[in-house]
């Protein structure tokens, strides 16, 4: 529990992945991907129950072996590659025999996540009384120093010529979303299905966590990387 209010923890993980086929359950050093996510984030004192939602057989046993629930299969209308993660968790709510005042979504493609991303953006948003809260982190390149072309085939400003700042210094700080946590009151949520707002908070994470596989080549920086100590605070241990 979250200062007496109940949090669900939701993992989306669809069998039907496109950039890499059956990420979800491909070895990341030893384990299925989605192991990694359900393994920290059942770490966290502050959840009440974690879910993971898939419409597939396989990756719902694979979760339960790990520890997560999968109460139900996802209904094929919420598993189709437009389909968003966000309106399957609504239906999970709505079905589910259970209430509770927060919902968070971990996508499993962010392994590199800790226990304390998690608790800090529920804490983000509770805290600071915010409807939502994201995990975001400084992008390595700023969209000041971004251009297009117009049409005339001529540089153009991303964001405006107004908004070109050269100095590093004199640009406002920017931040992206990692896609490793999102938080919502479920009251807002069930109305909007949607983790954006006028009223959401960042909770800022380290650019080095929030590491999202999409490719062959995300995967073996993970390896890489967990290698060399940098996974959810068992570094020690894998390189012992």
């Amino acid at each position: 529990m979250l200062d007496g209010k109940r949090v669900l923890a939701v993992i989306p993980a669809r069998g039907g992945s496109k950039g890499v086929p059956r990420k979800n359950l491909r070895p990341l050093c030893g384990r299925p991907l989605i192991g990694w996510s359900i393994e920290e984030t059942a770490k966290s004192l502050l959840i009440d129950r974690l879910v993971v939602s898939t419409e597939d057989e396989e990756i719902a046993r694979t979760a339960r072996d790990l520890g997560a629930e999968v109460p139900f299969l996802r209904p094929a209308e919420f598993s189709t590659d437009t389909a968003r993660p966000e309106d399957a968790i609504v239906h999970l709510l709505r079905t589910l025999d259970d209430t509770f005042d927060y919902v968070a979504m971990l996508h499993s493609t962010v392994p590199l996540r800790r226990v304390e991303d998690v608790d800090g953006t529920l804490r983000a948003c509770h805290d600071r009384g915010a409807t939502a809260a994201v995990a975001c982190c400084v992008p390595g390149k700023t969209p000041f120093w971004m251009l297009t072309e117009n049409a005339d085939g001529r540089m153009v400003p991303l964001m405006g010529w107004d908004g070109f700042v050269r100095r590093r210094q004199d640009q406002p700080k920017v931040l992206i979303p990692t896609g490793a946590v999102f938080v919502s009151r479920v009251e807002a949520f069930l109305q909007t299905a949607n983790f954006y707002g006028a009223d959401t908070v960042p909770y800022e994470m380290p650019a080095e966590r929030a590491v999202d596989i999409d490719t062959p080549l995300d995967f073996q920086m993970c390896e890489f990387m967990m290698a060399r100590g940098m996974r959810t605070g068992q570094g020690d241990e894998m390189n012992g």
